[in-house]
């Protein structure tokens, strides 16, 4: 599912993604993009890579930085409730109402 922002996250707005992860899901992908500068987040979940997320940035036109990994609070078949908080240096994320990551912003 692709879906775009129509409003640029304010300080401290936290954006909701709500879903399940069927047993066929072999990752699992948020982005937050600017137009001008890149994807400020890049939020990824791999089933084939030991049931890890990693959070990411990458500038236009440049290689992705360097993914910090994490261990998976996602299940396959269960509910899940991302929520991302905005700051303009960092992206605070919760799953399932708990903090897993601060993410330092890198554009």
């Amino acid at each position: 599912v692709h879906n775009t922002l129509k409003e640029i996250p304010v300080n401290g707005q936290t954006m909701i993604f709500k879903g399940v992860l069927s047993h066929a899901s072999e990752y699992f992908v948020i982005n937050l993009m600017d137009r001008h500068r890149g994807i400020a987040l890049h939020f990824v979940w791999y089933r084939k890579k030991h049931y890890e997320v990693v959070c990411s940035s990458m500038r236009n036109g440049q290689p992705w930085g360097p993914g910090d990994k994490k261990p998976n609070p996602l299940r396959l078949g269960e509910e899940f409730d991302i929520r991302i908080r905005a700051f303009p240096d960092r992206f605070q994320i919760f799953v399932n109402m708990k903090p897993i990551y601060i993410y330092k912003a890198r554009l």
